[in-house]
């Protein structure tokens, strides 16, 4: 959200200057780098700058035989051109080198299009109200066993299309904001392969900030349009009222909620994570510093461990013979030294269990974790 934010603004101060300016460009490109490297959705801000800056130009002054040799030249062209001329290289080159490995994630993308749509917009549609209004959602989503998801009803309906009108109004006016999360929005629903609720609200956080503007922006245009159509005189101060009003309650929902948090910090995460910390404790300790290490949570684990790490797996993976032998071939390539095995995932048990299990001379279990025992550093032998 912060990273989001931060390239937005330095958008709109890239195209608002004179002529082209390389710092504000530099800025650019780093904000919205750190947008896709903070959350993979990220990447749709690249695409959301581009779509803005191709807006700001004065495509009508090709249909005028004076201005078009000056086309080119103009600095919104400039500025389109030295954004968007980079990222689309870069893009290319990156989906060649990934294709050559034998992994695209355009082309999965573009395979599992349509897989899980209707059950990302339908978990999408049930969440985006909730999120934004309801103390019971964050109890939810943290005491899972203890409370459930407020049912779709007509309030929440009315958030949602009041919330669209919202992103749409911006969109018309060419605002960023709502470039971006309509493509963040449609990334979401179209390229998640796990459609429960739980997962999509956690997708939706990183534009929450966004959903909360458009639904003011939606309230203020709908009570303006009603005063309007019944005194016929404009009003300014008492849309703005209104949708500040909704703001407030928002507030306080969000502050209810945090009690949720506070029992959160009092009970514990758990024993798989606890156990997970005490693994990447270990090896910070014990394994040496050239290791490398795959894990489901690899920044996680080199925030505590300090080693290099990688993916070990992830849900869209199924175990296979060729699936092993895919596996144990790319492990050699890159030179991986160890594994972590944990509980807080079921990818690891159902994709890397069978391999340890089939190969056991290959892995030697080196530490198990004390707190529970749900995690466990193997050892991979020479190959």
């Amino acid at each position: 959200v912060f990273w989001s934010c931060i390239a937005i603004l330095a958008a709109y101060r890239y195209n608002s200057t004179v002529g082209f300016e390389l710092k504000w460009l530099l800025a650019l490109f780093g904000a919205a780098l750190m947008t896709y490297l903070t959350r993979a959705v990220g990447i749709t801000m690249f695409a959301a700058i581009a779509v803005f800056l191709f807006l700001q130009v004065p495509w009508k002054d090709l249909f005028i035989p004076e201005r078009r040799r000056k086309f080119v030249s103009t600095p919104s062209v400039k500025k389109l051109l030295y954004f968007a001329g980079p990222i689309l290289f870069f893009a290319i080159m990156y989906q060649v080198l990934q294709a050559q490995r034998g992994i695209s994630q355009t082309a999965i993308f573009i395979r599992d299009i349509l897989t899980f749509f209707p059950m990302n917009l339908d978990s999408a549609t049930r969440v985006l109200g909730p999120m934004l209004f309801s103390e019971d959602t964050y109890r939810w989503y943290i005491f899972t066993n203890n409370f459930s998801l407020s049912p779709f009803n007509f309030i929440w309906l009315s958030v949602l299309l009041v919330t669209s009108m919202g992103m749409i109004i911006a969109i018309f006016k060419r605002q960023l904001i709502g470039i971006y999360t309509l493509f963040a929005f449609t990334i979401i629903i179209l390229a998640s392969q796990t459609p429960a609720e739980m997962v999509i609200i956690r997708y939706l956080t990183v534009i929450s900030p966004f959903l909360i503007y458009f639904l003011f922006i939606g309230v203020y245009h709908i009570v303006s349009f009603v005063i309007n159509l019944s005194t016929n005189r404009k009003n300014i101060s008492l849309p703005k009222l209104a949708g500040v009003s909704l703001l407030v309650l928002m507030l306080f929902n969000n502050l209810g909620s945090s009690a949720a948090t506070i029992a959160l910090n009092t009970v514990g995460n758990g024993p798989a994570y606890y156990d997970y910390i005490e693994i990447s404790e270990w090896c910070n300790r014990n394994l040496p510093e050239d290791a490398y290490v795959l894990t489901m949570k690899p920044r996680l684990f080199w925030i505590y461990a300090n080693r290099k790490a990688g993916k070990l797996s992830s849900i869209d993976e199924n175990y296979t013979e060729s699936f092993e032998n895919a596996k144990l071939e790319s492990w050699k390539r890159q030179g991986v030294t160890h594994i972590v095995i944990d509980g807080m995932s079921a990818a690891p048990r159902e994709n890397i269990s069978p391999i340890v299990q089939n190969n056991p001379d290959l892995f030697r279990t080196i530490y198990v974790a004390t707190t529970g025992g749900t995690a466990a550093v193997l050892k991979i032998n020479d190959y």
